[in-house]
């Protein structure tokens, strides 16, 4: 399973292509089990918009190389989608000092 977190400035339609991508992924490989994976949108997090999956691999899967080829795939299909990753940002508001 995963937890993928996109910026908060992702559009519901962004956030089911994401969904759709994720679910392509999984479906696509020869070592996931037939049942389809459970992905959806999770939560609203601090920093970004979380989309959670479970999957399962077959027991001649990897346990290791497995999710690193889907975490691959992941990365190269939602960078080619423009899918952004998040990361804890903050914003710092200052007074303006010309104005005084």
């Amino acid at each position: 399973s995963c937890t993928l977190g996109l910026t908060y400035d992702t559009t519901p339609e962004q956030v089911e292509e994401a969904i759709g991508i994720l679910k392509d992924i999984i479906t696509e490989r020869s070592d996931a089990l037939e049942q389809e994976p459970t992905i959806w949108f999770d939560s609203f997090g601090d920093f970004s918009l979380n989309v959670k999956m479970v999957y399962y691999i077959k027991k001649e899967g990897h346990w290791a190389y497995s999710p690193n080829e889907v975490n691959l795939e992941i990365l190269k299909r939602f960078n080619a989608a423009g899918l952004d990753f998040a990361f804890p940002t903050q914003t710092l508001l200052t007074p303006d000092v010309a104005a005084r």
